[in-house]
């Protein structure tokens, strides 16, 4: 089975989420989720990740919270009526969070999510942030790890996802920063479950 995502196009010319599953030599396409462009979500441009519970994990770019409309990190599960949309952030945007993510999210060992978004934080350009798992399995509320906005952390991070070693250490790309203003490799430092942003 492959999952994916398209960031215009289904019912309401917000994006959808679907699959493709490969019976003897056809494949088949199926619209998992129409996202609406508001509440829900809009252009899910990141790829889906498998969260520790086997639901799919993606972003939006824009909609969500009514007052910014500034993304979303998302939760679709599959029951007996279908595949089911969970919000589970709403972006809010600067200063205190992040806007427009673009990356997929990254898990740990023990399930949190992480990722990064282009825009918002203290200085506009950008944010690491984390989505903390529960009991139950359920996530809790997001918190905000770092701000971009220089050239040491890089501007606007972008690129597929998060890198994550075994330290819980957490390694991306931002478009600009470093020495050239050319991009750059950035590091949020995990020192027990504290971060600090840096150039690798």
């Amino acid at each position: 089975m492959i999952y994916g995502t398209t960031c215009d196009g289904g019912r309401y010319y917000s994006g959808i989420a679907f699959s493709l599953a490969q019976i003897s030599s056809k494949w088949t396409f199926t619209v998992l989720y129409n996202f609406d462009g508001g509440p829900h979500g809009g252009c899910p441009a990141s790829a889906l990740a498998k969260g520790k519970n086997g639901n799919l994990i993606g972003t939006t770019y824009y909609g969500g919270d009514p007052n910014c409309a500034c993304g979303t990190v998302y939760e679709l599960s599959h029951g007996a009526s279908g595949w089911t949309e969970t919000v589970l952030h709403k972006f809010l945007g600067s200063p205190n969070d992040g806007a427009s993510p673009e990356m997929a999210v990254v898990s740990d060992a023990k399930g949190n999510l992480f990722g990064a978004t282009q825009e918002g934080g203290t200085n506009e350009d950008g944010t690491v942030y984390k989505i903390p798992i529960a009991s139950g399995g359920k996530y809790g509320a997001e918190i905000v790890l770092g701000s971009q906005g220089n050239e040491t952390t890089g501007y606007q991070p972008d690129g597929d996802r998060l890198a994550i070693d075994k330290n819980g250490n957490l390694y991306g790309t931002a478009e600009n920063g470093g020495t050239n203003d050319a991009g750059m490799v950035f590091e949020a430092v995990n020192s027990a479950g504290s971060y600090s942003l840096t150039a690798f």
